[in-house]
């Protein structure tokens, strides 16, 4: 877990109530001695077969805050949305565009709703304006 090229852990076992096995108490409790430690990584936990858990060992995994992933096919989706969802910059997207247009040398750009209206308010075209309502006494104002 010092590795500073590890950013998580994936454990893969099964937990079930159908198979006796200490192996999966000694993995647990290997997480436990380190889950405070300042070089803890996150972990989380996957089965590798849909089976009905072992209740007493979800609720050490649940304790440590480690999720147990569903099996492996839909919890490496969850992983991968997961890893999309936090390396996502939206500094790295562009939001300027060619429109088709005679001069095929004419560049254009894209605006935020707000930068829209706020072009269209100097441009002297009335537009109505909007509130984000938080509370129900605000909508029923609106």
């Amino acid at each position: 877990m010092k590795e500073d090229e590890v950013g998580g852990i994936i454990m893969g076992y099964t937990m079930t109530t159908q198979i006796i096995d200490t192996t999966i108490k000694y993995l647990i409790d290997g997480i436990e001695r380190v889950v405070d430690k300042p070089f803890y990584k996150p972990v989380f936990w996957m089965n590798f077969v849909a089976h009905t858990p072992n209740d007493e060992q979800a609720e050490r995994l649940e304790k440590l805050n480690i999720p147990v992933l569903p099996p492996a096919m839909y919890g490496m989706k969850i992983l991968s949305s997961l890893n999309d969802f936090v390396s996502y910059d939206a500094d790295d997207r562009r939001l300027d565009f060619r429109a088709k247009t005679a001069d095929s040398n004419a560049e254009y750009t894209a605006l935020s709703e707000s930068q829209s209206k706020m072009e269209l308010k100097n441009a002297g075209i009335d537009i109505s304006e909007q509130i984000v309502v938080d509370s129900e006494k605000l909508w029923q104002m609106y």
